[in-house]
């Protein structure tokens, strides 16, 4: 854990200086993170707390420890990805549990264009008419 706590210190940090304020991203790319404790809005100066997440229209993680404790964070009022139009999510290690949290995540958002998910380790049955009821009639991709 020391190691998780030094690399959200670490990407906290861009060339000695702690994250600008105010980052006004439209896309946001995140691969092979571990996601909370970057993310996390009680570690001070971190990128999560320095992005102005209403303005994000594209999203995605793959390969992401922590990815669905991230799904909160990213629903949450503070936090609030009302402008995402396309997301991308690739996980290993997708579970029931993950499954449950996953869904209510996408349900979440707002409908978005383009959608992507793959998902290793999850119940071969995924209920697609959650998702297709919030999403559906503004898909351009599903994948």
């Amino acid at each position: 854990m020391a190691a998780d706590a030094d690399f959200a210190k670490a990407a906290a940090w861009v060339h000695g200086q702690m994250c600008p304020k105010d980052m006004k991203l439209d896309w946001l790319e995140f691969c092979g993170l571990h996601l909370s404790p970057i993310l996390d809005p009680k570690v001070s100066g971190n990128i999560g707390q320095a992005i102005d997440w209403s303005r994000l229209t594209t999203l995605s993680s793959q390969s992401c420890v922590g990815l669905g404790a991230t799904f909160k964070l990213l629903l949450d009022a503070k936090n609030n990805v009302r402008s995402l139009r396309s997301l991308s999510l690739g996980h290993e290690n997708g579970g029931v549990e993950f499954q449950c949290e996953l869904e209510t995540f996408l349900t979440g958002l707002p409908p978005l264009r383009d959608l992507h998910v793959l998902v290793f380790g999850s119940p071969s049955h995924q209920e697609l008419e959650p998702l297709l009821k919030v999403h559906g009639p503004t898909l351009r991709t599903f994948v």
